[in-house]
Formats: C-alpha cells, structure tokens, sequence
C-alpha cells in the first residue's frame, strides 16, 4: 500500500468536495434547487469516495502487528486517519457556528419585515431562513454521526 498515493487521493477527494461545496452554496443562493441535488449527489459520492479510502487504511492499520519495523508504518497510517476526522470536524463545528449566527440574522429581518407587514418583502427572507434551517440540521446530523 502506497501512503503517498492514499494521501494524494485524500487531499484530492477533499478539494474537490470543498469545491462541489462552494459551487452548490451558489447554486443555493440563485436558487435553482434542481442543480443543488445533482450537486449534493456528487458531493454524496465524493463523501463515499473517502469513505472507503478511510476504511482501507483502517483494515491496513489493523492488520499490521505493532512492532520496531513497523512503528513509523503504523504512525503514518494514524496520521492520516487523523487528517479525516480533524479537518472535517473543525470544518462542520465551523459552518454550523456561522450557520447559527446567518439564522439569528434572518430571524430579525424577518421579524422586521412582518411587523411592518411588509409581506413581500418577508418572503425571501422567509426561504432564505428555511434553507439555513435546513442546513443546520444536516451539519447537526454529521456531527451526531462522528
């Protein structure tokens, strides 16, 4: 098993997803949701794609006896198991952090506008609210499953 491809893989898989993540955040705002479930299934299949590196190193990991010859084997293989949950993990405890504060921002324009009865203008806020909701519940789901 070659460390230095899986790494590369790892760190391609990874700026792909951030890419797939900053296209689908603008396909959002211009609200065409048909184009954000295609991309959400290809950031599906990137998730995937780690996945399964993530769990070849793993099965690696544990078939390899911890011994002298071994150990700067068996720490590489460690270091890089880390790299999945670090990175990823700071990255969701992050967006929902931002999340939560673009939530607390629309509730108040929305309570602005519907105090004033200005409907029309409640509306896009209103969508706007129900997306970032939305988004806080899947980075809430991600977070329960690590």
């Amino acid at each position: 098993m070659n460390l230095d491809q899986i790494h590369y893989d790892i760190l391609r898989l990874k700026l792909k997803k951030a890419e797939i993540v900053l296209e689908k955040v603008e396909i959002i705002k211009c609200q065409h949701y048909e184009k954000a479930a295609d991309i959400r299934d290809k950031e599906r299949k990137i998730i995937d794609d780690l996945a399964i590196v993530k769990a070849k190193l793993m099965h690696y990991d544990s078939t390899i006896a911890l011994n002298r010859d071994t150990f700067r084997l068996k720490q590489a293989i460690r270091n890089l198991l880390i790299e999945f949950n670090s990175v990823d993990q700071a990255f969701a405890v992050d967006s929902l952090s931002q999340t939560e504060q673009r939530i607390s921002e629309l509730k108040k324009e929305r309570q602005v506008h519907l105090s004033a009865k200005d409907n029309d203008s409640a509306g896009p806020i209103i969508i706007a609210l129900n997306e970032q909701l939305k988004l806080r519940s899947e980075i809430q789901y991600y977070l329960e499953r690590r």
